[in-house]
């Protein structure tokens, strides 16, 4: 099974979480990705205060707390996405926590791009915590 940018946007993660355990076979993977709240970017933005663009603080408005965001005061219902806003925020080691609390053995993580051109993918495989996105390959116990 996979689920990939989907979990942050979910209001009730223990349900999903528990549908997936439901359904999936006993030695069933789940591949997962969702943004990281714990990129090194967005850990750097967050030093020099500036609110990463995936922690949004309004439903209506894009890039608020963010003055280099191109979509910075547009409301979004130019886009016809309101309310599309992230609800949860994961890092590599909560997305973890939450497999294996349901029942998950974590076989691996993996880092998405960095962000940076032609070592994003490599900073990501040396680093797998600090990626923009965090994939995790589990296995149903």
């Amino acid at each position: 099974m996979i689920g990939s940018q989907c979990l942050e946007h979910i209001p009730d993660t223990d349900h999903v979480m528990e549908e997936v355990n439901r359904i999936l076979k006993p030695g069933g993977y789940f591949l997962v990705s969702v943004p990281n709240q714990a990129a090194l970017a967005y850990i750097m933005m967050m030093l020099f205060t500036l609110n990463p663009p995936m922690n949004m603080v309004s439903d209506k408005y894009y890039g608020l707390g963010n003055v280099f965001s191109t979509q910075r005061w547009q409301k979004s219902t130019e886009y016809g996405t309101e309310g599309h806003g992230h609800l949860r925020l994961f890092a590599t080691r909560a997305m973890n926590d939450l497999l294996k609390i349901y029942g998950f053995k974590v076989i691996s993580n993996h880092g998405g791009t960095w962000g940076v051109p032609f070592v994003g993918r490599f900073l990501a495989k040396i680093f797998p915590y600090y990626g923009l996105f965090t994939i995790v390959l589990a296995e149903k116990k």
